[in-house]
Parts: C-alpha cells; structure tokens; sequence
C-alpha cells in the first residue's frame, strides 16, 4: 500500500507539472489578470507567487489542496519561489512519511538553494569590481584634473612673473636674496631638535622589533607565498576568514604602532592603519592588495596617495609618513 502511495504522488507530480493543470481556472486576482497591464513573464512571475502563498495557507488544513498549489510554483521561473516551494513540499511528504517523494523534493530544494547561493557569490563580486573600477576611475581624474590644475597655474604665473620684473626694473629696486628673507626666522633650539630625534630613532627601533616580530607568524607567512604566484594565471587572494585572522594578528603585534597613528591629528581610517602596518613588512605591493581580498595593485597606490595626502599635507606628519612607506629591507 505504502508503494502504490508513493506511485500515486509521482503521477500526481508529473501530471501537475507537464500539463493539464493550467487548463483549469484557479481564481487570482484583478491585478493578476490585468494581461493588458502586464507582460506574460511578469504575470507568470506573480502567480507563482500568489500560488507559493496559497500553498503555504493549506499546508496546515488541507495537503492534497497544498500540494497542488506548491508543484504550480515550483515551475515558477522566480529561483526564490521554486526554492520555498520544494521546502514546504518536502515538509508535506515528511508528516506523510512519503520519504521517497520527500527525498527527491529535498534534493531540488538543495539544488535550487546552491544556486542562490552561487548567484548571490557572484553578485557580490561584481559589486565588489565594480566599486574597484569607480574608485580608480576617480582616482585618475583626480590625478587628471591635479596635472591640468599645475598647467593653468604655471601658464597664469609666467605673464604675472614677467610684469613683476618689468615694473621692478623699472624702479630699479634689486630683488632681496633667499639670505635676507631667512634672516629674521628663529633658528630651532638644539637640544630641543635633538630630543625629538632620539624619541624618533626609538620610535622607529621599536617599530622595526614588532614587524620582525609578526614576520614569524603563520599568517605573514601565507602572504609570502601568495605573494609568489604568477599574475598572469589564477590569482588567489586572503579570504574573508584569513583577513579577520590577518587583523588580529596586526593588532596583537602592531598594537604601539596602531595606537600612535590614531594619536595623529590625520584622521586615519581602519584600513589606512591597516595598510601602514602592512609597509613595515618585506612584501610587495601586490601582496598588499592580496591581503585587502584584491588583485588589483591601483588600490593600493590609491589608499597609499591618500594617506600620503591626510599626513602631509591636512596634517604635520611628513617624517612619520616617509619613515613608514620608504624602501622596505628584506
């Protein structure tokens, strides 16, 4: 009896599958059958819906009336809605202890998940290259419109320049020398210059003890060898997993280092921070954007011209800045 059940549910299946049902006329509403307003495809896609509902409705009260609704949306070509149909479909032969049925309704139901899954991964990515491709794009017309800026500039100061010499000429007042205009500015007070660069050469002693320090960790490690891979074939980056690993570990050794970037008056941001730290380290720049979960080198000379912008020129940092991303030493 349990084997002619189960015959039945599939002939029953296959049956509201490959024809037949759609020649009845199951109420929906005015909107739905607006045909004038809406095209077929989205007034497929909203009786899949309106069928996945009524579905859900009768799954307590009534599982033959249920079942049929649930297989009409699972032909709904809305992966979402053919996804939570084979769900409750599955859930309907279980109470049954159709389990046969059950297996195979639990199979598309996975299947049809993976595929969101898969759709979801690769929408993420697009979005990810997409906001990559947007930023060096601004970052290029930012450079652009700097180098026009310098042109318009140098091509107003050469008239001006030349009227100023004419007029100064003309009064016969020589120009004062670079030795007379430094002559009334203070000299700095030596001790003080030499205190400040004794706390310099500590600072930066101890900076060069953390990133020796982080070089034997397993993670730095890891980055090495990613760093060797060939450009030209498939890349792999740091993971999500490994960047939230990375982190940690720059917390835990850089933690000094962290804490005097934040004292700035730069206003540094949590992956600039990131990425300053990572400069104290013997790696390349494409390992650099490898531990960011990129393979493009432009966002790191980005991020870098920012900070290079944030501690020189809105803030008083220049040293700091040319200690931090100088040539690094194997």
């Amino acid at each position: 009896m349990k084997a002619l059940h189960i015959a039945n549910c599939i002939l029953l299946s296959a049956y509201l599958c490959f024809g037949g049902i759609y020649e009845e006329n199951i109420p929906v509403t005015e909107n739905l059958c607006d045909r004038h307003a809406l095209s077929r495809d989205t007034l497929w896609l909203r009786k899949g819906k309106e069928w996945l509902r009524k579905g859900i409705d009768f799954t307590e009260s009534d599982y033959d009336s249920a079942r049929v609704y649930l297989l009409r949306s699972a032909r709904s070509a809305d992966i979402p809605v053919k996804t939570e149909s084979y769900l409750y479909l599955n859930f309907i032969e279980t109470r049954l202890q159709n389990y046969d049925v059950a297996l195979i309704y639990l199979e598309e139901y996975h299947k049809n998940a993976m595929l969101l899954f898969h759709r979801s991964l690769e929408i993420e990515d697009s979005v990810r290259n997409h906001r990559e491709n947007i930023d060096s794009r601004i970052y290029s017309i930012d450079r652009q419109n700097r180098a026009n800026l310098l042109l318009i500039l140098l091509f107003s100061l050469i008239p001006a320049a030349s009227i100023i010499l004419m007029i100064r000429s003309q009064r016969k007042r020589p120009i004062p020398s670079p030795k007379e205009k430094t002559a009334g500015t203070e000299k700095p007070d030596p001790a003080i210059q030499t205190e400040k660069e004794a706390i310099c050469s500590v600072n930066s002693n101890a900076y060069h003890l953390q990133a020796e320090m982080f070089r034997q960790t397993p993670i730095y490690a890891e980055i090495k060898e990613l760093e060797k891979q060939h450009r030209d074939q498939y890349v792999r980056v740091l993971t999500y997993e490994k960047q939230d690993q990375l982190q940690r570990e720059l917390d835990r050794f850089f933690g000094n280092f962290q804490e005097d970037l934040r004292r700035l008056d730069a206003r540094l941001s949590r992956n600039d921070i990131k990425l300053c730290c990572l400069s104290l380290l013997p790696v390349n720049s494409f390992a650099k954007a490898l531990c960011f979960g990129s393979t493009e080198i432009n966002i790191i000379k980005q991020r870098k011209y920012y900070i290079k912008k944030k501690m020189t020129e809105e803030s008083a940092n220049t040293q700091l800045f040319d200690f931090i991303f100088s040539a690094r030493k194997e």
